[in-house]
């Protein structure tokens, strides 16, 4: 069967070659991605780890997500920074193995169980996180160190 161009069998095999192709590429960038998760494909998250536990440098890291629309990466920045001051301040122990329902249930902050559940949904629930979770993410950890403190206090005066 000839579609009147010479040589058609020639494009019809090399156009699924290149479909076929193109499809195990994209394939294979799926299954890296959910492999080594979508933070390890940021440009952001390279960088987290290079800074350790840094709050002030995660913060750097996070504004910088920000300003390039990455929002997701913000937000969990500025989380691990927020934690990571807690814990500097003493009002969170430093444990091994932690999830942040584990926290929220030991801090009493309604802020930070707000932040928190924004994390976990946007870190491992696949929600995009918007401009203003990055700046919430941003502003609210005051008021959580606010939060804890009191409520640390009230503890203490009991």
């Amino acid at each position: 069967m000839s579609l009147g161009i010479p040589g058609s069998y020639i494009w019809i095999t090399l156009g699924v070659v290149v479909i076929a192709v193109a499809t195990g590429v994209t394939a294979i960038y799926v299954r890296r991605s959910a492999r080594l998760g979508v933070e390890a494909l940021s440009p952001h998250a390279s960088a987290s780890t290079e800074v350790g536990n840094n709050p002030e440098k995660l913060e750097r890291l996070a504004l910088q997500a920000e300003n390039v629309g990455d929002y997701s990466t913000a937000v969990r920045l500025r989380f691990r920074a927020g934690l990571t001051r807690l814990e500097q301040l003493g009002l969170v122990r430093q444990q091994a193995v932690r999830t942040s329902s584990n926290i929220a249930a030991a801090i009493h902050s309604p802020t930070f169980s707000r932040l928190a559940w924004m994390f976990d949904n946007i870190a491992y629930g696949g929600m995009l996180a918007s401009a203003k979770d990055a700046r919430e993410a941003s502003s609210d950890w005051m008021l959580v160190q606010q939060e804890v403190s009191a409520a640390q206090t009230a503890a203490g005066a009991t």
